[in-house]
C-alpha cells in the first residue's frame, strides 16, 4: 500500500486487509511525505501486527516510483496493489490466488461506492466503457487503463522484468499498473476474474481523474498555463502526441525483443537437457 495524506479512509483499508481470509500476508505500507494523521495511524497498525512493514521516504517520490518501490520490496509469490482509500471484500485474496494458476496476473472488477461508503450500484469498468482483457500480447495495455492496480495479483516472477525499465522515459507517461499488466501479458498472459472483489472509493481526492471525470466527482480545476499562445500551446501538444506514440512502439518492440530472447534461452536448455537423456 502507498500512502499519502490519507487519514480519512486509511482504516477501513487497512482493516479489510488485515481481516482477509487468507491470513499468510506480509503488508508493506510506504508513506510519500504525508502532512496529515497517516503515518501514526500506519505505525499504531504495525505495532500491534507483526505482518505489517512501514517504510517513509525522505522525499516525495509520486504515486509511480513509490510503487515501483514498493514491490522491489515485496517478497511474497504473489502481490497485490492496494489504494489507502478502498476497502477489500474478505475473501479478496484467496479468490484470486486460488484462480491464477499458471498466469501472470489475475484481476477483476470493482464496486464503486462514495465518500460515504454508499454503493453506486456501478462497477469501474462499466462505468469506463472499457472490455475486460485476458490472455497474451495485448497491447491495447498500452492505451487503457483496464487492469487497474487496486483490483490485481501478480506473480513475483515477473518483477524483475517490470523494474528493469522503471526508469525509462517511454515510461514516464504510463501508470505504474499499465506497465504492469503489459509486462504480464508478455509473460504467461493475464486471466480476468468475473466477481468484483474490491470496493474502489470515488471521492475529490482521488489521483487518476481520468475515471473522476466520467463519475460526476467535483476535482481540482487544472491550472491553465498562461507563458504562451494558443498557437504554442497546440504546437506542444501535437509534439507530445507523436513522441507519445513513438515512446509506446519502441516499449512494445523492447519488450518483443526481449520475449523472443528469453524464449530462445529456454528452447536451447530444452534442447540440451533432451541431449543429455
Amino acid at each position: 500500500m502507498g500512502t499519502y495524506n490519507g487519514q480519512e479512509f486509511l482504516c477501513q483499508q487497512i482493516d479489510s486487509i488485515i481481516g482477509q481470509s487468507y491470513s499468510n500476508l506480509e503488508i508493506i505500507i510506504q508513506d510519500d511525505g504525508s502532512s496529515d494523521e497517516t503515518c501514526n495511524i500506519v505505525r499504531r497498525y504495525a505495532s500491534k501486527d507483526s505482518r505489517i512493514r512501514v517504510f517513509q521516504n525522505k522525499e516525495n517520490l509520486g504515486i509511480n516510483q513509490n510503487f515501483y518501490d514498493l514491490i522491489d520490496k515485496a517478497r511474497g509469490d504473489y502481490i497485490a496493489i492496494s489504494d489507502q482509500d478502498d476497502i477489500w471484500k474478505p475473501n479478496k485474496i484467496k479468490s484470486l490466488i486460488n484462480h491464477i494458476g499458471n498466469h501472470s496476473l489475475i484481476y477483476s472488477d470493482s464496486h464503486l461506492i462514495d465518500q460515504s461508503g454508499d454503493q453506486t450500484g456501478k462497477t469501474l469498468l462499466e462505468t469506463l466503457g472499457y472490455t475486460p482483457k485476458l490472455g497474451k500480447l495485448l497491447l491495447g495495455c498500452l492505451t487503457e487503463n483496464t487492469v487497474s492496480g487496486h483490483a490485481c495479483l501478480f506473480s513475483k516472477a515477473i518483477v524483475r522484468s517490470i523494474l528493469k525499465h522503471r526508469y525509462e522515459t517511454y515510461l514516464e507517461n504510463y501508470m505504474y499498473d499499465m506497465h504492469i499488466a503489459f509486462t504480464a501479458s508478455l509473460n504467461n498472459g493475464i486471466l480476468y476474474y468475473e466477481t468484483p472483489l474490491t470496493f474502489h472509493r470515488i471521492h475529490g481526492g482521488n489521483f487518476c481523474n481520468y475515471s473522476i471525470e466520467k463519475m460526476k466527482v467535483p476535482s481540482k480545476p487544472r491550472k491553465q498555463n498562461h507563458s504562451c499562445g494558443f498557437r504554442e500551446r497546440k504546437r506542444r501538444r501535437v509534439e507530445q502526441r507523436i513522441q507519445s506514440a513513438r515512446d509506446k512502439l519502441t516499449y512494445t518492440f523492447v519488450s518483443l525483443d526481449e520475449i523472443s530472447a528469453a524464449n530462445g534461452r529456454a528452447s536451447k536448455i530444452t534442447s540440451n537437457a533432451k541431449a543429455k537423456f
